[in-house]
């Protein structure tokens, strides 16, 4: 274990002994029950992603994200076969963080997929994870051209007016944004381009959680 996994798992205890104290126990053990997972599967694939990095680690002063919180695979495998994309549609993952999304999405037979991560610290896990599965690329999403994808994965990597930076004026060949925990000053945006919202998704635990899928020409739910 090297010193940031070590400072992370510290960071985690008091975190959770901070929420006990406050009273809250059903969120303190979820997080519990969600890291143990985490672990287990890190052990099985070898991979990394239990390993969450804080804000102050990204690394990135474009970023309004909240660090490195992976998804439950068992919701990136709901979300993306809720989107209806095909296995050769290519997908990038913006701020991919650890690479779940990604890593998930190959194990599931996704075969174009591309990731984007600003924070070094970050964008060198996700290579221990996700290795050849997708194309990584370390660099600032907001100057990347989106052209050549038809689906993006966004889980809140820019807010303000950095959000409406990204979303103001997308390539008419994305036809489909998942996007998770995001500022909702990007929903006209999406909307004034065409885009409906075909899913929703709440998480019972974390009122703050939650994710949509939006398609480009589609009637709303």
């Amino acid at each position: 274990m090297d010193v940031r996994e070590g400072s992370g798992m510290r960071s985690k205890i008091r975190s959770f002994v901070n929420r006990v104290k406050r009273g809250e126990v059903v969120k303190p053990l979820y997080l519990t029950y969600y890291y143990a997972y985490l672990s287990i599967f890190d052990w099985k694939h070898k991979t990394r992603f239990s390993n969450s990095q804080a804000p102050e680690n990204m690394g990135s002063p474009v970023s309004g994200g909240t660090g490195n919180f992976p998804v439950h695979p068992r919701l990136i495998r709901r979300f993306l076969r809720a989107s209806g994309l095909g296995f050769d549609d290519s997908i990038v993952d913006v701020g991919h963080g650890s690479g779940i999304v990604l890593y998930t999405a190959a194990q599931m037979g996704y075969r174009n997929l591309t990731g984007i991560e600003y924070g070094r610290i970050p964008f060198e896990i996700s290579l221990i994870n996700v290795g050849n599965r997708a194309t990584l690329i370390h660099g600032n999403a907001l100057s990347m051209d989106l052209s050549p994808f038809k689906a993006i994965s966004f889980f809140s990597p820019f807010r303000g007016d950095m959000a409406c930076r990204f979303f103001d004026n997308l390539p008419n060949n994305i036809t489909v944004v998942l996007t998770i925990n995001h500022d909702r000053i990007i929903e006209p945006l999406l909307v004034r381009q065409g885009f409906a919202r075909i899913y929703d998704y709440q998480h019972r635990i974390y009122e703050n959680f939650n994710a949509r899928i939006w398609r480009r020409g589609e009637p709303a739910v």
